[in-house]
């Protein structure tokens, strides 16, 4: 009796990282693993794509008069990010995305971020309703509906188009 207790308290405290666990896989063309599925953001500022989140991360400067506009309206909105970390353009622009979301102290622990290979799929996650064509694409939901989404580069800066999005819905 003892053996199978510890055995139903290992399973169930290992099985949300199971079911929520990002996967590695190899990028053969530039000889490293790339991220792929579900992740936490505390993934992405390691390795070779944690290298390139920290430093755009640090060097880039939000407009803070946006960002003022853009409090009243966050917190209701839910994110979900999805991105290739051998994608250039997520590389510049998730950093600069996250610090955005940190500036305006929105919780980061409500972001879905999900990693994909070169084909726009998530190892053994579906994402074909996210219709994803480019990343990073952010997608904005309120109430579970999608209200907008800024894929791959912004058309002005992102914290613009995330006015944009939240205010024109």
């Amino acid at each position: 009796m003892k053996k199978t207790l510890i055995k139903i308290f290992v399973i169930f405290n290992l099985l949300p990282f199971a079911v929520f666990a990002q996967h590695t896989l190899p990028d053969t063309i530039h000889r490293n693993e790339i991220l792929c599925g579900k992740c936490f953001l505390q993934e992405l500022q390691q390795n070779e794509f944690g290298s390139h989140f920290l430093s755009e991360y640090r060097n880039y400067l939000p407009y803070r008069g946006i960002l003022n506009d853009l409090e009243k309206k966050i917190y209701g909105c839910r994110i979900s990010i999805v991105l290739g970390t051998w994608c250039s353009d997520s590389k510049e622009q998730v950093p600069r995305f996250v610090k955005i979301l940190d500036e305006l102290q929105y919780k980061t622990s409500c972001l879905e971020i999900i990693c994909v290979d070169k084909l726009k799929t998530a190892g053994n996650l579906d994402i074909s309703n996210l219709k994803i064509e480019r990343v990073p694409t952010f997608i904005f939901y309120i109430d579970e509906e999608e209200i907008g989404r800024i894929t791959e580069t912004p058309h002005l800066t992102l914290e613009q188009d995330t006015y944009h999005i939240l205010f024109s819905e």
